[in-house]
């Protein structure tokens, strides 16, 4: 006891012997403190030199980032139906084929090129660009001289007078000649082509087609949209139930653990509230799970960077979505024949073949075109042409040709076209009863979750009520733990199965819609009576 006073005398002498160090310590805190006071925030000084927009904007621009993006399903389908890769190819696709019909048209317009050309002889084997005359052969008079004199000459020189106007006349031809320039303007008019008629009215068909393909992507599209979309609201939905059913689980646990202490409850059931707790939490978790990754999918169809955070707006109520009435359905799939995209690729498909049979079979058939060339010619000794020098040629046509033999080409060919002709018609059929099947599986369906929707949402109520019920009766001693863990897994169960039939029930609704040839919006879905308006 007496041993611990000499130790905190001794610390204390110690203590008062040094008292300059606590005084500079002392100095030396309340220097740092007035630095930190007096310097300018550590953020601007680090902002310094940057300007005041750049760090607005830059601070705007981490707020932002941080924030999640608020989406609707109608947003979602919209913004899925403008930027979805699939449909920009279908939209490519199209621009293509209304090109193949500027292509197809082009060969029944007059067809126009020019050519210049310039060539030069280093050497050849012979030259004609004019005959050089001896001068002993020479027809020149000398008009100075007498009559006699010049009358003498021309008795002389008569027969040989023709040479020199050989010479000249041989001046301008191209045979020989060093230098040549030619400028020609070719002109050419099908008359008779029953292939390019053939082959333009295939392009339009093809057209078409590319239409119909662009609507039935699109309408895969939203179908999916509709269905990620409602995925990740019903899994959210399922994380809250989870989370719910696990604070009213632990709410009980404390309870629980309220009446052991009391000497009301037994070992068994602290333990027994534990473990429902603790199950609860692996269940939302991988609600959650689901959720992030329908989520992903979702920012993939609508081409949204997967690292921004979506906020859904959306619910999975009973109330947005009634059920549909069975007549609406009706007249929905009796237009279905006219209406699905499928089906009219299929006839127009059907339209292109028989072109092509018609084309393969034009082939038998001659060709008539009008031909034409106007040019220039010219052939300098040196130098570059005068317009003196330019010769006129021009040449104008009429040619038919008519194919007599190819081997059987024609023959294989013709018959290759009926075959794909054949098979577009059994493809069609083939569409036209897959349609009729899709609607009577996704009919009977939308019937099946109408009725799951009803009734569960009426067994939802009931257990949440007999929940309340049940704990109540805990809370008097009328209830055992056991009997509250079993009514609110019966009350998470009816919640659950709530959710899943109003999902069942769009997604039912949804796929109707798209193998009717109707875009499953949510307008649609809330109101199936807009599809036929």
């Amino acid at each position: 006891m007496f041993s611990a006073h000499p130790r905190a005398s001794r610390a204390h002498a110690q203590t008062a012997a040094t008292p300059s160090k606590w005084v500079i310590a002392h100095a030396l805190a309340t220097a740092f403190l007035a630095a930190l006071l007096l310097a300018p925030p550590l953020a601007a000084q680090s902002l310094r030199g940057v300007p005041r927009g750049a760090a607005a904007a830059s601070a705007t621009g981490a707020s932002a980032a941080a924030q999640p993006r608020d989406l609707s399903l109608a947003e979602a389908v919209e913004t899925g139906a403008k930027l979805n890769e699939a449909v920009a190819i279908a939209r490519s696709q199209l621009r293509s084929a209304q090109q193949q019909i500027t292509s197809a048209r082009s060969t029944l317009f007059p067809q126009l090129s020019a050519q210049l050309n310039y060539s030069r002889a280093i050497r050849q084997p012979f030259r004609l660009g004019g005959i050089s005359i001896p001068d002993s052969l020479r027809f020149a008079p000398d008009s100075t001289r007498t009559i006699a004199e010049r009358l003498a000459y021309l008795e002389q020189r008569t027969p040989g007078a023709a040479l020199g106007a050989l010479g000249g006349l041989f001046a301008n031809v191209p045979i020989g000649q060093a230098n040549t320039y030619t400028g020609t303007l070719n002109v050419s008019q099908s008359l008779f082509d029953w292939r390019a008629v053939a082959g333009l009215k295939a392009a339009r068909q093809i057209e078409l087609s590319q239409k119909a393909q662009l609507t039935d992507r699109t309408l895969d599209v939203v179908l999916q949209v509709v269905v990620a979309y409602n995925t990740a609201v019903l899994n959210e939905r399922l994380a809250a139930i989870a989370s719910q059913s696990f604070e009213e689980a632990n709410k009980q646990y404390a309870q629980v653990r309220l009446r052991e202490a009391a000497g009301n409850a037994s070992r068994l059931e602290v333990l027994r509230a534990a473990v429902d707790r603790d199950n609860l939490e692996p269940q939302r978790i991988q609600a959650l799970n689901a959720r992030d990754l329908a989520a992903l999918e979702l920012k993939r169809l609508i081409d949204v960077p997967l690292a921004t955070p979506l906020r859904l707006v959306d619910t999975l109520s009973g109330a947005t979505y009634e059920p549909a009435d069975s007549t609406v359905l009706d007249d929905i799939a009796h237009n279905a024949t006219r209406r699905r995209p499928a089906l009219e690729l299929a006839r127009r498909q059907i339209l292109i073949n028989e072109q092509r049979v018609a084309a393969t079979k034009a082939a038998s058939l001659p060709t008539v075109s009008l031909t034409g060339a106007f040019g220039k010619q010219a052939f300098p000794s040196t130098g570059l042409p005068s317009r003196a020098d330019l010769l006129d040629s021009w040449v104008v046509g009429v040619g038919v040709s008519v194919p007599i033999f190819s081997g059987g080409q024609r023959t294989a060919d013709v018959r290759d076209a009926e075959e794909l002709l054949r098979q577009a018609k059994l493809q069609l059929s083939q569409a036209e009863k897959q349609t009729t099947l899709d609607l009577t599986q996704q009919r009977a369906e939308i019937g099946r979750a109408q009725a799951a929707m009803a009734a569960r949402k009426q067994t939802a109520q009931q257990a949440a009520e007999s929940y309340e019920l049940t704990v109540l009766a805990y809370d008097k001693g009328n209830s055992t733990a056991l009997q509250v863990s079993d009514a609110r897994l019966q009350w998470r169960t009816a919640q659950v199965n709530e959710a899943q039939a109003v999902f069942d029930y769009i997604a039912a609704l949804s796929r109707f819609l798209r193998a009717a040839g109707v875009a499953p919006t949510p307008a649609v879905l809330a109101n199936p009576l807009e599809a036929l308006r």
